[in-house]
């Protein structure tokens, strides 16, 4: 997504926009499990990119991400060849998620950088909810698209994400939406009331589209203090609020993002991450017939808050996709369950298969006002060596700005990478 374009630019753009099975993808990722690190059965830490896609210079794998702990509360990943792809006037973008596995910890981005040697180099800070450090467990993602480096296997037309500061600008750099021609636009309505359009994006655009509960609706915001060190930035948390989908007339999808200081829980201007999209925050849902599937399973939920007796809760009662292998495969979604036990606690069951415990890339949003978060308390396949009879179960428990549950919505993505 490029503000400003020449005229060739402009004409090139118009013309991927009539031919959007020719955009490319999907994008260089990695992934970092710092939780269920005691499981039988472990994977661990991956970098997966297409080494002759990548830019010159660059044609080797990228390394397995190193985590290191500084100090309380304060962590490093670093993966070698991982750095976000040159900025293109096609597209081109990245993005980092930190989602707190347990406990009432805020885990987020404090630093994202690469020196010459293309080695990415990621800071995450985890606190309580007062904004002091706190040693947590936590998931660590990071993708980087480029329409002039495509890793394999093309992007499905259905997905979008952008970076925006506090101010309401967008980082432009850090944004992308891969539906020609790609605009991103943003704007501040008021004190931490943003909205986040992404052109050209509806549902007629997309793949694989033959339920419209489908569409686009896997929203996940998050705040990133990249740029802010400021305790207030530590205190923040950041909900999707809502979203418009666009049509065949009204042809851009905008979110609403409403971010909150959890010490008062008035409004506050944060920088904030967004992503829209159809399939898991990963959007790559086939294998690239080489045994490196990256997206086999995904899956994601919109759970509305308004179900609030503590019982469980089948398809019909909340939006949701979950798919395994490639989009086309039959049957197009699998069953997923919500049961929830007590106040603010809820267990989501992904019918059918996790293999590890630990390979799971979940990201949660709360969808509650005034500083209302949402973390993911644990992650179990359902069986010691992830080859029992129940379930995968994510479980997912919400609180108020001082950490005591509370019924809220959320929205929950998660993907299940299979690689060799």
């Amino acid at each position: 997504m490029r503000h400003c374009l020449s005229a060739l630019s402009v004409f090139l753009l118009l013309v991927l926009s009539a031919f959007p099975a020719l955009a490319g993808g999907p994008a260089m990722l990695a992934f970092f499990p710092n939780y269920n690190q005691s499981a039988v059965v472990k994977h661990g830490p991956h970098c997966w990119n297409q080494i002759s896609s990548m830019p010159a210079g660059r044609q080797v794998a990228c390394g397995l991400p190193a985590l290191v702990k500084n100090s309380t509360g304060n962590y490093t990943v670093t993966v070698a060849n991982a750095a976000p792809f040159p900025t293109s006037v096609v597209d081109s973008g990245y993005q980092v998620y930190v989602q707190t596995v347990g406990g009432t910890a805020n885990c987020f981005d404090t630093g994202l950088s690469s020196d010459a040697a293309f080695k990415l180099t990621s800071n995450i800070r985890c606190v309580t909810p007062s904004g002091s450090d706190v040693d947590a467990n936590f998931a660590w993602y990071y993708r980087a698209d480029s329409l002039d480096h495509p890793q394999t296997i093309f992007h499905s037309q259905d997905h979008g994400y952008a970076t925006v500061d506090g101010t309401g600008a967008i980082r432009a750099n850090e944004s992308f939406n891969p539906i020609a021609p790609g605009f991103i636009t943003s704007s501040r309505l008021a004190t931490g009331r943003y909205t986040v359009a992404f052109g050209y994006m509806n549902p007629q655009d997309g793949n694989y589209l033959p339920d419209p509960d489908f569409n686009v609706n896997n929203v996940i915001a998050s705040k990133t203090c990249v740029g802010d060190n400021t305790s207030a930035c530590r205190r923040a948390v950041c909900i999707p609020y809502a979203w418009t989908l666009g049509t065949a007339t009204i042809r851009d999808t905008t979110v609403e993002v409403r971010c909150y200081d959890r010490n008062d829980g008035q409004a506050r201007d944060t920088n904030f991450r967004v992503f829209v999209g159809e399939e898991a925050h990963t959007s790559q849902a086939a294998s690239d017939g080489d045994h490196a599937y990256l997206g086999e399973q995904f899956g994601w939920i919109s759970w509305p808050g308004n179900n609030t007796t503590n019982m469980c809760y089948a398809a019909g009662s909340f939006r949701y996709r979950h798919q395994h292998e490639g989009p086309a495969d039959n049957p197009y979604t699998l069953p997923v369950s919500v049961c929830k036990p007590s106040t603010g606690i809820y267990d989501v069951f992904f019918t059918n298969l996790f293999y590890t415990e630990d390979k799971t890339i979940p990201i949660v949003s709360s969808r509650g006002t005034g500083g209302v978060f949402c973390n993911v308390e644990s992650i179990d396949c359902g069986g010691v060596d992830c080859t029992g009879a129940t379930d995968p179960r994510i479980t997912v428990k919400c609180y108020n700005r001082s950490g005591s549950p509370i019924n809220t919505a959320f929205n929950m993505s998660m993907a299940y990478p299979q690689w060799w």
